[in-house]
């Protein structure tokens, strides 16, 4: 792989029709579908075939009943073994509502689920009704995608109020989106719509952790996401927001235990 190319970055405009915010469609998928990520989420289910899917550099085996749901964090592709057919559902974050946005955000959700049975059958269900759903102006559109996300989320919900959950889950998006560019406190407070000081203990009550070792963990994932699909180190860690090499190796050997380097020797055996 070339260790300067970036790989593309798909934007909503592309795959949400009618100019709505949420689209159902079913597509093939054959040989592969390249390396990437989108500025919106995505739910997919393997409805036929077999093959991989690789999901911020782990491999995982798919096939019918196999689920996942992407973040615009994430880079993933996808190969066939033939054909693959895939029922894939694009939404922006205003589709959901607070509390299950902050469940996804804020939680270690599984890359990957395997649904069999009437798991399987109900979620193919509720897609397709969806999908109805999505051809017009529809108010059962939101809860319809909630129930495909609560597979993927346990129903975990949070009990602050409901403007302090607002201002987390703004903050929230703000990092996902742009934790590669410089952000202080002010900046993320001012997003929130909360005083600095007030906005720091309000973030670390909710999330259980500091804006700081937030934004951190979301570079390094992506940094070691780029480790793994072959990128260089030194590209890794200026894409993915750090602002020098020696912060980067220090924030990420306390982190994974092992230098870049090291981390990427690894992954390659």
């Amino acid at each position: 792989m070339n260790t300067t190319e970036a790989f593309p970055r798909l934007s909503a405009k592309e795959y949400i029709e009618n100019e709505s915010d949420v689209w159902v469609n079913v597509r093939t998928v054959k040989k592969r579908f390249h390396l990437h990520c989108h500025d919106f989420f995505e739910i997919e289910i393997i409805l036929k075939g077999n093959g991989t899917h690789v999901f911020n550099g782990k491999a995982y085996p798919i096939s019918a009943g196999s689920a996942y749901l992407i973040k615009p964090t994430d880079i993933h592709e996808i190969f066939s073994d033939g054909e693959l057919e895939i029922c894939n559902i694009v939404f922006k974050e205003n589709m959901m509502s607070d509390t299950v946005l902050l469940s996804i955000l804020q939680s270690d959700l599984p890359s990957a689920l395997t649904l069999s049975g009437k798991d399987f059958d109900s979620m193919v269900m509720a897609s397709n009704i969806l999908a109805n759903e999505c051809e017009k102006s529809s108010e059962y559109r939101q809860p319809m995608l909630e129930y495909l996300i609560h597979y993927f989320t346990g129903g975990m919900s949070y009990a602050q109020k409901s403007e302090q959950i607002s201002g987390i889950k703004r903050a929230l998006l703000y990092l996902e989106v742009h934790f590669r560019e410089q952000i202080d406190l002010s900046v993320l407070a001012k997003e929130a719509g909360f005083h600095p000081m007030y906005f720091s203990a309000i973030f670390k009550k909710t999330t259980g952790e500091s804006y700081i070792q937030r934004l951190t963990s979301l570079r390094l994932a992506y940094a070691a996401t780029l480790l793994k699909n072959n990128y260089s180190v030194s590209y890794a860690c200026f894409e993915s927001g750090f602002g020098s090499l020696s912060n980067f190796f220090t924030a990420f050997k306390k982190k994974y235990g092992v230098s870049p380097k090291e981390y990427t020797k690894a992954k390659k055996q």
